[in-house]
């Protein structure tokens, strides 16, 4: 990549010294592939921690009766940013609640992974090629 069109600001953020920094966060495997795991502006920093929301939503999804699950942080006063969850369930599963999912949670991830707080809706918000809008949820 050379730039984008007519963008000198936009290159410079991104091509820093011949190199393209594209915001995303990766791991690298011991044979060498590249994970791309989150996106730099949706980690969530907790504590000094830098947590990817898409982990904790992986485990998230695990429990049959998810069917969307949607990770944040949102502003606390202590950690800076806590972790909050926006899970969309089956219908008619009364028995999942804030305690089932973080007990489900509480096997898989550390302590400083583990949602603070858990929100159930109908649907997530999403625009019209089906993202959904993170910015509707804080």
């Amino acid at each position: 990549m050379k730039g984008y069109f007519n963008d000198k600001q936009a290159t410079d953020k991104v091509l820093i010294k011949g190199n393209l920094y594209t915001g995303d966060l990766a791991k690298v495997d011991d044979e060498g592939f590249i994970y791309i795991v989150a996106r730099e502006k949706n980690i969530i920093k907790s504590g000094g921690i830098r947590i990817s929301p898409k982990e904790i939503e992986d485990i998230i999804l695990q429990i049959p009766e998810v069917v969307e699950c949607v990770v944040i942080g949102v502003l606390d006063d202590i950690l800076g940013e806590a972790v909050k969850a926006f899970v969309v369930l089956v219908a008619d599963k009364p028995f999942v609640d804030f305690k089932y999912i973080l007990d489900f949670c509480k096997k898989q991830l550390p302590p400083y992974k583990r949602p603070r707080y858990i929100e159930f809706l109908s649907t997530l918000p999403k625009n019209s090629s089906g993202k959904v809008l993170i910015k509707q949820l804080k």
